[in-house]
């Protein structure tokens, strides 16, 4: 006899570490898993996926029941990750904390995650489908019950990725997750005697029926919402409530039935009704003898099994918030084709039904085959990139995600996006979290889009004239090791004269052999003695001396180096030319650098070419060779070096990707068009593991098929991504090693305000730059200056 509310729920007490008794002669345990991560899967990949779930169900048993539990918290668990590298700041502290603690409380409270679990469960005699009939708790028969219940889970439990059963303890905590929320959202452990009930421990009060018609169970929201029609559901068919933003619970509740005895019933059903069809006279009936007929066809055609089964969803929060989400649920099922019930005079019974081992006692189940039962799973998760990593940002599905450059052994990237995009907010942010925490950069841009977040964290940001910029790209002496015999690393040897090549042939095609030959000796002879004083490198009339007086090893070598010869002292001798030959007055931040070529780039083609291959030069010395310490080079805009001569720039960056091959070291290259990325070596594409796909309004398909083909939902998604401008907010597409992540872009404002290249604001931060180094001091005078444009 009922004499508490608590005794309409039956936990009543562990039988061992896994296995809870019910006071009702049940059994059951609870398995946790990974659930489904298949938010970029294509229909092929969902089924694949898939398939493990009809798999899991066709193997229940008749005397089992499963429970599918699928759970949507707010969690900030990433950000407070992502602050503990704080302690792994090794320079520009003054910035690098309030920068991440920024980040942090900007997207912390935006943060979502999905975890799942399965309860099965069992009794100790089957005598009927009622459980509550005919079953009372026994612990001698319940103990051999829990031994078929853990033999039948070690069976079916290879079917749910990353499976393992749960404690007892993690169970009852999930059981206060679903029923008591208050003390779980403030953390609090769900402490049980086992020595007395645990429903009477599990169940904190008498649920309250709402004006609004929602549950009140001390003092928190819930509202239940029953699929009583279902959508026809296909693979993933979830994915569109997995990602709402707020917190969930749902219960699938799922039970074998007798296959055959269900379809010899409808199929008894279809002929009494058939016989009284004329005297009914409508088409609806008519219309559910066929639905019958065809779905026992369906099942038998396919040898399908059929089980009952009940689908609940638990909105929890404010009333407002469940309000606006219930309706977008409810027009969601509509228009897939189903029916929800979600009155007040059902929440009671579905509150408690959709409990954690509970589902058994729903009065609502309808019969389905395997396939619309398997993919009506509620299992989506979403990744959450890497732990700790040094980058945070959010997806479009409410995920927190982790980003990283440091932890990957290669992490080359290319981006790819218009103006407006979000590229240089997006990389702006980037430096200031990674070199804080170790991560070198060098950067090469026309324009000043790094400069304050290179000068806030203490680098260098040179804005090259060049009237009177000269830049040496030779091998500085301190990188060679006179006591081997070849004293220059081959990789930067070899990269440097395939760069180089541009100036040294009569075309822009690769080095032949013999060209190689020669030029590989000649440089080289520039090191195989002690470096003069006072000297930091060889400059290119040293190396027009080296092409003439070297001694080759073959005619064709000695032709190729002749000609190279006459190739370089042409150039030397020209107005650009002779600007090269002097001794090298750019001096380079060991750490953190930034270049401006946009004078450069004003004043001729040519002259670009020169001081991009240079530089770059110079960088992968700095970057690669110099320190062991990681370090990354960022080409921005690249589009901007390719238009006059793309052959010579595609090939010198590929040397870069080339120079650059040893853990910790990288190269970033951002772009806006097609027309790069057709000229660029193709080591670059295949190099670069790492892909950011901001906003495009055209050329998808042509771009996803340089970079060896998108998958079928990353590119569609991509192609929908709204025209950013006037959003607050950016989307983007972010590869990593083959993983997709489906990006919305949002930055605290002091990162903004650091970023920020607009027409308007571009003037005034170079008047506050002459006025002040020092980074909060340019900030503030940036927000005076926005407060008088307001008025």
């Amino acid at each position: 006899m009922v004499t508490a509310y608590s005794d309409r729920y039956t936990w009543y007490t562990p039988l061992n570490e896994r296995v809870m008794a019910h006071s009702d002669g049940f059994v059951s345990l609870m398995i946790s898993w990974d659930g489904l991560d298949c938010e970029m899967a294509d229909k092929s990949q969902l089924q694949g996926l898939y398939d493990s779930l009809y798999m899991f169900i066709d193997n229940l048993g008749q005397d089992f029941c499963a429970e599918f539990h699928w759970w949507r918290e707010r969690d900030d668990l990433m950000a407070t990750r992502y602050l503990a590298n704080n302690k792994k700041i090794i320079r520009g502290h003054n910035i690098a904390i309030p920068i991440r603690e920024a980040m942090a409380e900007h997207l912390g409270p935006c943060g979502f995650s999905n975890s799942v679990a399965v309860v099965l469960m069992t009794h100790y005699k089957s005598v009927t489908n009622n459980p509550f009939v005919g079953n009372k708790f026994n612990a001698k028969k319940q103990k051999k019950a829990a031994q078929n219940l853990l033999e039948k889970t070690n069976k079916v439990i290879r079917f749910l990725k990353g499976g393992k059963i749960a404690t007892i303890a993690d169970y009852c905590k999930r059981i206060q997750q679903s029923i008591n929320r208050k003390p779980f959202l403030k953390g609090h452990k769900s402490n049980t005697d086992y020595r007395f009930d645990l429903s009477e421990q599990l169940v904190p009060d008498v649920p309250e029926l709402t004006d609004s018609g929602c549950i009140r169970m001390n003092g928190e929201l819930t509202r239940s919402i029953c699929l009583f029609m279902y959508p026809d559901a296909f693979a993933g068919w979830f994915l569109p409530i997995a990602s709402i933003p707020m917190e969930m619970h749902v219960s699938f509740v799922i039970k074998p039935a007798h296959t055959r005895k269900a379809v010899d019933d409808a199929a008894d059903e279809s002929e009494t009704e058939d016989a009284t069809q004329a005297k009914k006279g409508t088409k609806y009936t008519k219309k559910a003898i066929g639905d019958r007929e065809e779905f026992t066809n369906y099942v038998t055609e396919y040898n399908l099994n059929i089980f009952k089964n009940c689908f609940i969803i638990h909105l929890h929060g404010s009333q407002e918030e469940i309000t606006e989400y219930h309706d977008l649920i409810d027009n969601f099922i509509n228009n897939s084709g189903g029916e929800i019930r979600s009155s007040a005079n059902v929440q009671g019974h579905f509150f408690r039904v959709a409990q954690p081992g509970m589902g058994l006692y729903s009065n609502r189940f309808r019969p389905d085959e395997t396939w619309q039962v398997g993919n009506m799973v509620p299992c989506i998760v979403y990744d959450e990139g890497i732990p700790g990593a040094e980058c945070l940002r959010l997806t479009q599905s409410c995920q927190l995600a982790g980003f990283s450059i440091l932890q990957h052994p290669v992490a080359n990237t290319i981006t790819i996006g218009l103006m407006g995009s979000g590229k240089d907010v997006d990389t702006n942010c980037e430096i200031l979290e990674c070199y804080p925490l170790g991560l070198n950069y060098f950067a090469l841009e026309a324009g000043d889009s790094y400069k304050w977040p290179i000068e806030a964290l203490e680098g260098s940001y040179t804005k090259i004239d060049p009237r009177n910029t000269v830049v040496n790209p030779l091998i500085e002496y301190e990188l060679a090791d006179y006591t081997k015999k070849d004293p220059v690393d081959l990789l930067l040897l070899s990269g440097t004269l395939s760069s180089l090549s541009f100036m040294l042939l009569e075309d822009t095609k690769p080095m032949e052999h013999a060209q190689e030959s020669a030029a590989g000796l000649a440089l080289k002879n520039l090191y195989i003695t002690e470096p003069p004083k006072n000297k930091k490198a060889p400059v290119l009339p040293d190396f027009l001396y080296s092409l003439k007086h070297s001694e080759y090893d073959s005619d064709p070598d000695a032709k190729a180096g002749k000609e190279m010869h006459d190739k370089l002292k042409s150039f030397l001798n020209t107005y650009h030319g002779r600007v090269f030959a002097q001794e090298d007055n750019l001096e380079i931040h060991p750490t953190l650098n930034g270049i401006d070529l946009k004078l450069v780039s004003e004043t001729s083609d040519k002259l670009l070419l020169f001081y991009l291959i240079f530089i770059c030069l110079r960088y992968t010395q700095a970057a690669f060779f110099k320190s062991d310490e990681p370090a990354r080079i960022l080409c921005n805009e690249i589009d901007v070096y390719m238009k006059s001569h793309p052959e010579v720039v595609g090939r010198m960056l590929g040397s870069v990707i080339r120079m650059g091959r040893k853990d910790g070291c990288s190269s970033a290259i951002n772009t806006q068009g097609i027309y790069e990325l057709e000229n660029l070596d193709p080591i670059v594409i295949s190099g670069s593991p790492l892909k950011n796909l901001w906003w495009r309004d055209r050329e998808w398909g042509k771009i996803s098929a340089i970079l060896d083909g998108l998958p079928e939902t990353p590119l569609k998604l991509w192609k929908a991504y709204k025209n950013p401008y006037n959003l607050n907010y950016r989307q983007g597409m972010r590869i990593v090693h083959g993983k997709y992540y489906d990006l919305h872009l949002t930055f605290p404002q002091v990162v903004l305000d650091i970023a920020s290249t607009s027409r308007d604001e571009r003037a005034e931060k170079q008047r506050i730059e002459a006025q002040t180094n020092d980074v909060w001091e340019r900030l503030r005078l940036l927000q005076e200056f926005r407060s008088r444009s307001a008025v």
